[in-house]
């Protein structure tokens, strides 16, 4: 996600605003609209609350993909936002997603809890076993030296 609001960042500087309510309701227009095709939209009109804290255009990619679109980020540049609202960053796109997995999911969190705790042992091992399962196979001796080892911790 961190690579797509790039693309999102980069994009919106294809745009040029025109404030229809000051700090309230925006147009951005494609600097190219001219020679953009006729049954493209070139247009779009950004509302923002009274807080500032929610920002809606009406191309609908947030709402569809959960994502602030290049439209809204335009708007937010303009309003001088030193970071998105609360409201734009859907918990799934954060560090702290994993803290809502189902009970059979825990084993694969990736922030660790007390060692007392099977998910977190077994996610350590596996994940280092599968370090270890990388390595071995970049060539034939580390294969064989990795093929070894597995087999001496396993006795």
């Amino acid at each position: 996600m961190f690579e797509k609001f790039g693309e999102v960042l980069y994009g919106c500087g294809s745009y040029d605003l025109i404030e229809v309510k000051p700090r309230l309701e925006y147009i951005a227009r494609h600097i190219k609209f001219q020679s953009k095709e006729k049954w493209c939209k070139n247009e779009f009109v950004i509302t923002v609350s009274e807080a500032a804290d929610e920002f809606k255009c009406e191309c609908g990619t947030s709402e569809h993909y959960g994502m602030v679109c290049s439209h809204a980020l335009k708007v937010m540049i303009h309003l001088k936002l030193r970071e998105l609202p609360v409201k734009h960053v859907l918990k799934r796109w954060t560090k702290d997603a994993t803290d809502i997995l189902p009970p059979e999911y825990l084993r694969y969190q990736k922030d660790h809890g007390p060692l007392k705790y099977s998910s977190r042992r077994h996610n350590t091992l596996y994940l280092l076993a599968l370090d270890v399962v990388k390595l071995g196979d970049s060539n034939v001796e580390a294969y064989a030296l990795a093929e070894e080892k597995l087999r001496h911790v396993k006795v």
